[in-house]
């Protein structure tokens, strides 16, 4: 479903998300400059696309890193390839 009305006098939104931790407010620019760019009619697919990478991607990012290097600090990345190539010859 396509959205019929002006989307920057209706949402007045512009290239930047803002998200809450605790009482803390934290606001990232989608594209540099995002805090001075409207999203409009014309623009507004790649607002959407850039805001899903965020979410997605990038407001993720600390958390898994810190995810990543825990898991590989207990479990070896040797210790995986061997468990896969006992997987793998079965």
């Amino acid at each position: 479903m396509q959205y019929e009305g002006n989307v920057e006098d209706d949402l007045c939104l512009t290239f930047q998300v803002s998200i809450g931790q605790g009482n803390q407010t934290f606001t990232d620019d989608l594209k540099p400059g995002g805090g001075d760019m409207p999203v409009t009619n014309e623009n507004r697919e790649e607002y959407v696309a850039l805001y899903t990478e965020w979410v997605i991607n990038k407001s993720i990012y600390m958390v898994f890193r810190a995810f990543y290097h825990g898991f590989h600090s207990v479990c070896a990345s040797n210790a995986l390839l061997v468990s896969r190539a006992w997987y793998i010859a079965d």
